[in-house]
C-alpha cells in the first residue's frame, strides 16, 4: 500500500514537473515573438523615417535649384528691360514682354517636377545619375543665359550659350526617356520654348 501511494506521488510530480516546463517554454516562446514583433515595429518605423526623409531632401534637391535658377535669372534680366532691351529692334515674331512670365513659370514647375521624380528613384536606377547631371547642368546654363544675353548686354553670347544649352537639354530628355518616361515628357514643353527662343535670340542679334 505505502509503496504505491510513493508511486502515485511520483506520478503526480512528474506530471507537476512537465507542466511546469511546458509553462515555462511557453512564456519563453511569447516573450520570443513579442521581441521580434518589436524588432518588426521599429524596423518598419526606420523604413518609414527613411523614406519620409528621403522624399523631403529629394523635394529640396528638386525646387531649390530651380528656385535659385529663377531668382538669379531675373536678378540679370529686369534691371535691363526698359534700360536696353527695350531699345533693341525685335523680329516681328517677338512676343510681348508679359508673355515670358507666365511661361517661365510653367516651365519651370515642370522642370522641378521631373527633377523630383528623377531623384526619388533608387540611387543604383540604372541612368539616374547621368539625367540628373546632365538637368542640372542645362538648369546651369539656363541661369547663365540671362547673365550673358542681359547683363552682358550681348545677344551673341546668349547665342552661344542657348546653342549649347538646347544640346545639353535634348540630351536630357533622351536620357530620362530611359530612365522615366514621364520626366522625360516635362521636359519637352522646355526643349520647345527654348528652340524658338533660340531663333528669337539669333533674330535680334541679326537685327541688332
Amino acid at each position: 500500500m505505502t509503496r504505491l501511494v510513493r508511486i502515485g506521488r511520483n506520478a503526480a510530480y512528474t506530471r507537476t514537473v512537465k507542466l511546469s516546463r511546458a509553462r515555462v517554454s511557453e512564456l519563453q516562446n511569447d516573450d520570443v515573438l513579442s521581441a521580434v514583433d518589436g524588432i518588426e515595429d521599429t524596423g518598419m518605423l526606420q523604413r518609414t523615417a527613411n523614406q519620409n526623409r528621403s522624399w523631403i531632401q529629394a523635394l529640396l534637391l528638386a525646387i531649390l535649384p530651380v528656385v535659385a535658377t529663377f531668382i538669379l535669372g531675373q536678378m540679370a534680366t529686369y534691371p535691363n528691360i526698359e534700360s536696353w532691351y527695350s531699345t533693341l529692334e525685335k523680329p516681328s515674331f517677338n512676343p510681348p514682354n508679359w508673355v515670358f512670365a507666365p511661361v517661365w513659370t510653367t516651365l519651370y514647375i515642370l522642370m522641378a517636377y521631373a527633377a523630383w521624380r528623377l531623384l526619388s528613384l533608387p540611387v543604383r536606377t540604372p541612368g539616374r545619375l547621368a539625367t540628373l547631371t546632365l538637368f542640372y547642368v542645362q538648369l546651369a546654363l539656363n541661369a547663365l543665359w540671362s547673365w550673358m544675353f542681359f547683363a552682358m548686354q550681348s545677344p551673341v553670347a546668349g547665342l552661344v550659350n542657348i546653342i549649347v544649352q538646347i544640346g545639353f537639354i535634348l540630351a536630357t530628355i533622351a536620357q530620362a526617356w530611359n530612365v522615366d518616361k514621364t520626366a522625360a515628357l516635362c521636359l519637352v514643353p522646355l526643349a520647345a520654348w527654348i528652340s524658338f527662343a533660340s531663333v528669337l535670340n539669333f533674330a535680334i542679334w541679326f537685327v541688332n
